[in-house]
């Protein structure tokens, strides 16, 4: 189990968040999946190759949650189950086509706010889901 620190903050993306990861370890199988694609190196592991997240350099993106084959990796404000229904809650209307953008907050999402502030115009058959980072999603 990881102790997460409130007093622990990060920079750059989500300095704000104050979650950490909480992983279900009696089902990790050890494939070492999330140690190698986290792109910040904050995960790790033990002499008997069981991962662990170093918090202080947790971004808080998510990408371990995406490369879990197991699903065992979620945070308190995000996890598969809550971007299973953001998919399913999008209104897709039956006699025409709909484009679903998977949105990274972190740098597309701040750019669709930039073109609404500029009074742009979107189509409209094309509906957002918001995600921490595409690292985020896996094909399950």
């Amino acid at each position: 189990m990881v102790i997460c620190l409130l007093m622990l903050k990060t920079v750059h993306p989500r300095a704000w968040d104050q979650t950490c990861p909480e992983v279900f370890l009696q089902r990790c199988t050890a494939c070492k999946r999330c140690t190698e694609e986290c792109p910040f190196g904050a995960v790790d592991e033990d002499e008997k190759a069981i991962p662990y997240h170093k918090i202080t350099r947790c971004r808080r993106c998510g990408t371990c949650l995406g490369s879990c084959s197991e699903r065992i990796i979620s945070f308190k404000d995000f996890h598969i189950d809550m971007i299973s229904s953001m998919f399913r809650s999008v209104d897709l209307p039956e006699e025409e086509l709909t484009l679903i953008g998977l949105v990274c907050e972190n740098d597309a999402y701040p750019a669709l706010d930039t073109t609404a502030i500029k009074r742009q115009k979107l189509h409209p058959a094309i509906r957002f889901v918001p995600v921490r980072c595409l690292g985020t999603l896996n094909l399950v």
